[in-house]
């Protein structure tokens, strides 16, 4: 089991997170640039030593507890960087052994060791090639082979496919979904991509501004977000609220930042959280007729389409706070929506999702 509870003071900047995480499970640190991810990352690492705390793995502590911080090349890691960080004037099959040999292991065994590693993936032809000659797919495989060839109790990928096209991304990503499930080691990936999160997470850890704000099983994040950027995150719209009010027919009205929204009434008066699929947002340019409880309308602020062919589009309308609806283009088409034109926005109570 990883164990970490660390602080770091960068400036103004704090880092505090505590993460638990099974051996052989993987969990992803998700979050903005600057959040504190690669910095957690390094600290696990042993590139950097917290200001406080402890990091234990399987029994054994790295910092705090009984030891002193262990250096970083007597910690059973693998580590993969951003950049890669392949020695330029060393060949690729080098590359893979360099660690195996900074281990005391004997050369012929190293390079033995590193040429099987390659051939697991699949760029066992490119050992005598240097990095310079390679592709940023080739090089994120010998980065990857490098680390796994030390056959590490903690895997570290920090942000591991962000240098790479995205045709290459694509099919990295699938491999490397597919070693991962069948390796044994504990894993930590970091990543800025939401994709990147719902496909390699066996939880999800969300940091904002230095701190883990939520985290759980990918479907818990999706059904129940419960901060802004989670919910951006995970692409629903979020509200916060309390009832303050109970109609006939079942209904109940709850005063938002945003205004009053009437929801299926979920019982109690505790502080709810209220969470609309984009789906459930319905369009138009003038105030709507019909069945719709929660009418919105502002201007738009932006027309995203959604891959892979933007037969759907997200429309950020600037409510407060901010809504995001997703309609198809044909609906985009059909009312000339354009950023800066005022529309109304309709959901239904059955329509949100509410939870404490």
């Amino acid at each position: 089991m990883l164990s970490a509870a660390v602080v770091k003071h960068r400036g103004a900047f704090v880092l505090d997170v505590e993460v638990e995480l099974a051996s052989g499970a993987t969990l992803v640190l998700a979050g903005e640039s600057g959040a504190g991810k690669t910095t957690f990352i390094r600290l696990l690492a042993g590139l950097e030593d917290p200001d406080r705390g402890a990091i234990n793995l399987d029994g054994e502590d790295w910092f705090g507890g009984s030891a002193r911080s262990t250096p970083p090349h007597l910690r059973p890691i693998g580590y993969v960087a951003q950049d890669y960080a392949l020695f330029p004037h060393r060949t690729v099959l080098d590359n893979v052994a360099f660690g195996l040999r900074a281990a005391g292991t004997r050369e012929v065994e190293a390079r033995l060791s590193a040429s099987a590693m390659l051939a697991r993936l699949g760029v066992h032809a490119l050992g005598a090639r240097r990095p310079a000659e390679l592709s940023g797919g080739q090089q994120q495989r010998v980065a990857l082979a490098r680390a796994l060839v030390l056959e590490p109790k903690l895997l570290l990928l920090d942000e591991p496919l962000s240098a790479l096209d995205l045709q290459t991304r694509r099919q990295i990503r699938t491999e490397l979904r597919k070693l991962l499930g069948e390796l044994h080691c504990t894993t930590v990936y970091v990543t800025h991509s939401p994709l990147e999160a719902m496909l390699f997470g066996d939880q999800i850890a969300v940091v904002e501004a230095g701190r883990i704000t939520q985290r759980g099983l990918r479907d818990d994040l999706l059904q129940h977000p419960r901060t802004p950027y989670v919910a951006e995150f995970m692409g629903v719209n979020l509200y916060q609220g309390r009832i303050v009010s109970r109609e006939v027919g079942g209904l109940a009205c709850v005063k938002t930042a945003g205004g009053l929204l009437r929801v299926v009434d979920p019982g109690g008066d505790e502080e709810l959280f209220l969470a609309v699929n984009p789906r459930e947002v319905m369009l138009s340019l003038d105030s709507p007729v019909g069945s719709a409880q929660n009418v919105m309308h502002g201007p738009i602020a932006e027309l995203v389409p959604e891959p892979p062919f933007g037969e759907r589009v997200r429309v950020i309308i600037s409510t407060e706070p901010p809504l995001v609806a997703e309609v198809t283009r044909q609906a985009v088409e059909s009312m000339a929506l354009r950023p800066g034109r005022t529309v109304y926005a309709a959901f239904k109570a059955t329509g949100v999702v509410t939870y404490r």
